[in-house]
């Protein structure tokens, strides 16, 4: 599997959005979105690892736990030093809980996910005449 450039668009900007509600004061998750932060870090992650996958990993399973899982120790570091949160394991188990059930999601579904990847990485903005 190769590096597909589109799918790395998507993940960079996923990771400024994680990015803004895990540096953000006050709560993270966004209640119009999941109104529970651990099962918010799973849903996020399940998105990460996908997204890591299809990109950065280009389809290696051990750089996608390893890239993803550095994500989110990387989210609860900095929290701890530059915000008023404060590291939590439980963030990052949740983080990993979300890792596992994309692989889970992938073990099953592989074949339809990479039809999603095919089209994301063929899709491309065309300019309106």
């Amino acid at each position: 599997m190769k590096h597909n450039k589109n799918m790395f668009i998507i993940l960079v900007l996923s990771v400024v959005i994680i990015g803004i509600f895990a540096f953000t004061s006050g709560r993270m998750t966004p209640t119009f979105v999941v109104d529970n932060d651990k099962v918010f870090h799973a849903l996020a992650f399940v998105v990460v690892a996908f997204l890591v996958h299809h990109s950065l990993a280009a389809g290696n399973l051990d750089k996608t736990i390893v890239y993803s899982m550095a994500f989110g120790a990387l989210i609860e570091i900095v929290q701890e030093l530059f915000t008023t949160r404060e590291f939590s394991g439980k963030d990052w188990a949740f983080d990993a809980l979300g890792i596992n059930l994309y692989f889970i999601v992938y073990y099953y579904f592989g074949e339809q996910i990479n039809k999603i990847e095919q089209y994301i990485m063929h899709f491309e903005f065309k300019k309106k005449d």
